[in-house]
C-alpha cells in the first residue's frame, strides 16, 4: 500500500515534466501569399507595383501613413489644384479695360471741344476739336473745330482747315459756322472767314455773310448778299425772310409784303412766322395812311 502511494505522485511528476519538455507536435500551415504592395514614387514619374514577402512587414505602410504620402505626391504633381489661394490670390485682380478706337477717342474729345465752346473757352475747345478730327473725319466734328477757331480770333487757320475738305462743298455748315460767330459776338472774324472762304455760289452761305456784314454795319453788302442768296435759293424760308427785310429797309413795301407772306406760308419755325405776319400786317396798314417804323 505504501508502495502504491509512492507511485502515485511520482507518476504525476513525470507527466508533468514530459509536458513540458517533451518534443511539441509539427503543425504544417500553408506559406502566407505573397501580396501585391503598392510602392510611391513622387513627381516625376508614375506609381510602380512592387511585390513584398509578407514576412517583412516593416517595409508594408500603414493605411493612413500610405494615403497621407500618396496625396502629398499628388500635390506635388498639381499644385494649382490642391494648394489654397493666398488671401492675395482671392483679391479679384481688376479686369484690363477695353481699348478704346479711334472713333470713340473721336467722340470723347469732340464732346469735350463741344462743352469748352459752350462754356466760352474756344481755345480748348479747338484743342480736344483739332484732336478729335485727327481721329475721325468728320462734318460735324470739323464744323465744330472751324467755329471754335474763328470765335478765338482764328478765321484764316478756320478757313484753311476746312477749304478742299468734306465742308467746303457744305454751304449749310459753313453758313452755321459764320452764323454762330456772329451770336458771339465775333462778326469781323466772321466776315475774313466768308472772305478767306471766297465762295459766293451757295445760297445759305451767302445769307449768313448778310448776317455778318449787317452786324459790322456794312449794309450796302448786307443787302447784295441777301439778295444773291434768295437767287440761290428762293424756297428757303429764311433766306427770303431775310430778303423781305431787305425790300423792307430799302423801302420797297409792296416787295416786302410778298416776301413776308411768302415766308409765313412756307416757315416751320414759329417765331419766324409770327414775325412775317405781324411785320406784313404792319406795312399793309402804313400803305393805307398809317406809320411804320424800320424792321
Amino acid at each position: 500500500m505504501k508502495k502504491i502511494l509512492f507511485l502515485i505522485p511520482a507518476a504525476l511528476y513525470l507527466g508533468f515534466l514530459a509536458g513540458r519538455y517533451g518534443a511539441p507536435q509539427k503543425v504544417t500551415a500553408a506559406a502566407p501569399a505573397e501580396q501585391p504592395v503598392r510602392e510611391l514614387v513622387f513627381a516625376d514619374s508614375e506609381v510602380r507595383k512592387k511585390t513584398f514577402s509578407s514576412a517583412v512587414n516593416t517595409d508594408i505602410l500603414p493605411d493612413d501613413l500610405y494615403v497621407r504620402l500618396k496625396n502629398e505626391a499628388e500635390a506635388k504633381e498639381s499644385p494649382e489644384q490642391t494648394q489654397k489661394p493666398s488671401a492675395e490670390e482671392k483679391t479679384i485682380k481688376p479686369e484690363l479695360s477695353v481699348r478704346e478706337d479711334n472713333t470713340s477717342k473721336a467722340h470723347r474729345e469732340a464732346s469735350a471741344g463741344v462743352k469748352a465752346l459752350e462754356r466760352g473757352n474756344c481755345s480748348l475747345a479747338s484743342e480736344h476739336l483739332e484732336r478729335a478730327f485727327t481721329l475721325k473725319n468728320d462734318k460735324d466734328i470739323l464744323s465744330n473745330y472751324a467755329a471754335s477757331l474763328v470765335i478765338c480770333g482764328e478765321a484764316e487757320k478756320a478757313a484753311d482747315a476746312v477749304s478742299g475738305n468734306i465742308l467746303s462743298t457744305d454751304g449749310a455748315r459753313l453758313g452755321d459756322i459764320i452764323e454762330t460767330a456772329v451770336k458771339k459776338g465775333r462778326h469781323t472774324d466772321a466776315l475774313i472767314f466768308f472772305e478767306t472762304l471766297n465762295i459766293k455760289e451757295n445760297g445759305r452761305l451767302m445769307n449768313a455773310a448778310g448776317l455778318a456784314y449787317e452786324a459790322a454795319g456794312n449794309m450796302e453788302k448786307a443787302l447784295i448778299s441777301y439778295k444773291k442768296a434768295y437767287l440761290l435759293e428762293p424756297e428757303n424760308p429764311f433766306i427770303s425772310f431775310s430778303r423781305a427785310r431787305a425790300a423792307d429797309m430799302e423801302r420797297d413795301y409792296a416787295q416786302a409784303v410778298i416776301l413776308y407772306e411768302k415766308t409765313a406760308s412756307t416757315a416751320s419755325d414759329a417765331n419766324l412766322k409770327r414775325y412775317s405776319v405781324s411785320r406784313s400786317a404792319e406795312i399793309r396798314e402804313h400803305l393805307t395812311g398809317g406809320s411804320l417804323q424800320m424792321p
